[in-house]
């Protein structure tokens, strides 16, 4: 199905078994299973925000953790808010987090290779020990790891003015662009396939979920 999608040939076979899935698909069933992949960070961080907030928690007195980044440039301390765009192209490390126990996160670089773990290895929060301290579980090829994870800090100059940011190596990962599914194998995901997404861009979003020759998507 994939190939033909690839080379336009959209056969009405193809079309009724896309409106099969869209019938089928119930939100509430796989919103903690699935992975949304969308054309927009601000998509993505709406739909991370959404769950985040309203994931049951193992106390429910206690609100999810939300780390914001602290960005200086020289030796003024800069609101998050004005370094979003800012500082993109200079770190990855996020504006903002929400942290809580099950939430879905992404690890962000490579420090932790003699772990198993890389850029974009996907595990979930077992603990918030304090605000700069929480324990991730990656599921790996060997089994489980579980890894204290701190927040660090990335320098770099920002039109020659000295610059850093403090903040987990992390981002939530219940959705994520396209962009940071490229070369991940996702068993589970939901893609919206909408005008924020051109046709070559959603056949790379639906050849993330191909495992074990199956291809298992809702899409909307």
């Amino acid at each position: 199905m994939l190939e033909k999608i690839r080379i336009g040939n959209i056969t009405e076979d193809i079309i009724s078994r896309i409106q099969q899935k869209i019938h089928r698909y119930n939100f509430t069933d796989k919103v903690l299973d699935t992975t949304h992949i969308v054309g927009y960070r601000n998509t993505a961080s709406t739909i991370n925000d959404i769950i985040g907030n309203y994931q049951p928690s193992v106390d429910e007195h206690t609100d999810p953790y939300e780390s914001i980044a602290i960005d200086y440039m020289g030796n003024v301390q800069i609101l998050s808010t004005e370094t979003d765009k800012l500082f993109r192209h200079y770190t990855n490390l996020p504006t903002k987090i929400i942290l809580k126990e099950g939430m879905r996160v992404m690890f962000l670089n490579n420090s932790l290779f003699t772990k198993g773990l890389f850029n974009g290895s996907i595990g979930v929060v077992l603990k918030i020990i304090d605000n700069d301290t929480i324990q991730v579980t990656f599921p790996l090829k060997t089994g489980i790891a579980n890894v204290i994870v701190v927040k660090e800090t990335s320098y770099f100059r920002v039109n020659g003015i000295p610059s850093h940011c403090h903040q987990f190596p992390l981002q939530n990962a219940f959705a994520l662009t396209v962009h940071k599914t490229q070369g991940l194998t996702l068993p589970h995901v939901t893609v919206s396939l909408d005008e924020s997404i051109c046709k070559w861009t959603s056949i790379c979003s639906l050849e993330q979920s191909y495992i074990m020759g199956q291809l298992r998507n809702h899409i909307i």
